[in-house]
């Protein structure tokens, strides 16, 4: 069930702004990637006619391939493509997309795929064995399909969904092409994407999910600042409000001016009832630009509910300063101290 973290407060429009970057059902791909018919290549000549290596059947209908996990994690699927050789324009694949030889072009799904096929993970050198942050993580890992042995060889195309992998078969020395799930193998840009489709609202937030997207970045980009604050985010909505503050005090430090963390820490240390240090935060934030906290601070949902404690339990041990009401009544002037 997705947590009620307010999608507008939780960071999540402004953190998509920012980023200037189930055991189930299998995945079916939707492949984005591939040029739409309107597509059309540039005036450069185009590449030579593609070669195909020996062994490749280009004329058989291919399957989809399932990929199983005896150690039993998520089955998904990966869709065959067909190579388009010329120069393109387009915007939702990476330069250098390439065939095998190295002719340049775009590969795009194969209509005429039909049936299945399974790929057997090798159990030492298979892909579930390894763990997945970037697209390279994935080259050399092993599996049988129909009894070959095949190996990932090569990232031949990098698309807004899909990377395309070259798998060369080690029997016969011949290659498949297949387009596998970009979230799969690239940490940083599944959280970017997931939160892409919360910020469109083609999916609620789950902090759940955020916060486990968060752990597998930071198992390998440990400075990676924005999952340090959206682990740190993820934390506030279970309340884990000491932990949180860890994770937005690693954020600081690498950009300490950084005015939605700022504000996030400041809901922090206010649930940890340090309430001259939540007040401080706030301040600092207001100190940097009052213009945008007025314009972003409803991003932060959860920081009325918890800074007016802060506020209040502030007043009453000094009653004579009144520069903590007078902040809080500049940015929430129709909410009352302590409610």
């Amino acid at each position: 069930m997705a947590d009620k973290t307010d999608t507008k407060g939780g960071g999540i429009g402004s953190w998509w702004s920012r980023w200037r970057q189930r055991q189930g059902s299998p995945v079916r791909l939707n492949l984005t990637d591939p040029p739409a018919p309107s597509l059309s290549p540039r005036e450069a000549p185009p590449a030579s006619p593609v070669q195909p290596a020996p062994n490749v059947a280009l004329d058989t209908p291919k399957p989809y391939i399932r990929f199983q996990n005896p150690n039993g994690a998520p089955l998904f699927l990966t869709h065959p493509v067909k190579f388009l050789p010329g120069r393109y324009q387009q915007n939702v694949i990476q330069p250098g997309s390439h065939d095998p030889l190295g002719n340049p072009g775009i590969w795009a799904n194969d209509m005429e795929a039909k049936g299945f096929a399974d790929w057997i993970d090798d159990p030492d050198a298979g892909l579930f064995s390894r763990k997945l942050y970037v697209v390279e993580d994935a080259l050399g890992a092993k599996g049988r399909i129909g009894g070959a042995l095949y190996a990932v060889g090569a990232v031949l195309q990098i698309g807004r969904n899909v990377v395309i992998y070259q798998l060369d078969n080690l029997d016969t020395g011949g290659y498949i092409v297949y387009g596998f799930p970009r979230d799969l193998v690239d940490a940083v840009g599944a959280m970017a994407r997931y939160l892409g489709r919360v910020g469109e609202k083609k999916e609620q937030l789950s902090t759940a999910a955020l916060g486990s997207m968060a752990d597998r970045i930071l198992e390998r980009f440990p400075t990676n600042d924005a999952a340090l604050f959206n682990k740190g985010v993820a934390l506030i909505s279970e309340q884990r409000f000491a932990k949180a503050h860890e994770y937005f005090e690693q954020a600081l430090s690498r950009n300490s001016n950084d005015q939605l963390t700022i504000l996030y820490d400041a809901a922090a240390l206010a649930g940890m009832r340090q309430h001259h240090s939540a007040m401080a935060q706030f301040a600092k934030a207001d100190s940097i630009s009052e213009e945008w906290v007025r314009k972003n601070i409803g991003m932060v949902g959860i920081l009325p509910k918890h800074l007016s404690v802060s506020v209040s339990e502030l007043m009453r041990a000094d009653p004579g300063n009144q520069r903590y009401a007078e902040l809080w009544s500049k940015y929430f002037p129709s909410i009352e101290i302590g409610k």
